[in-house]
């Protein structure tokens, strides 16, 4: 895996879980949108109503199990991912990395917390990110 990939996936899986948080509040929705019909012929009625909303509770339930799988895997690539930048010689450096990697800023904001025009910026992140191929940091991770 290249260095950037690396670097991007607490990115990415944030993403997937904020995607499957959606997703588990539209099955919540969905779930308490399910009413009983109350029909003449069927005193004992209800039976479908409830299987659906039965349906529903377990995927919420399986949705809630992924999205604590996934959380956990964030927080242990977060974790490989600020190990990785620690080994950086530069404060700086370390900073940008972080800020824009874990915490998802984006180059501009990068550029205005460390006080450079944005090219200065794209310059010392290519730097950092070679002197992390540099120290084999993917082949550890």
């Amino acid at each position: 895996m290249d260095i950037k990939t690396f670097l991007s996936q607490a990115n990415w899986l944030d993403q997937l879980i904020s995607t499957k948080v959606k997703q588990q509040g539209r099955v919540k929705d969905l779930a308490l949108k399910v009413t009983t019909t109350y029909k003449d012929v069927q005193v004992y009625g209800g039976q479908q109503e409830n299987s659906r909303m039965e349906a529903s509770i377990v995927e919420m339930l399986a949705l809630g199990k992924e999205i604590n799988d996934d959380i956990d895997r964030l927080i242990e690539v977060k974790r490989d991912i600020l190990s990785a930048i620690k080994t950086l010689d530069s404060l700086t450096d370390q900073l940008l990395l972080e800020m824009r990697y874990l915490d998802n800023r984006n180059w501009e904001e990068v550029a205005e917390v460390l006080c450079c025009d944005i090219r200065t910026v794209y310059r010392m992140h290519g730097r950092a990110l070679r002197e992390l191929e540099n120290k084999g940091v993917t082949k550890c991770h």
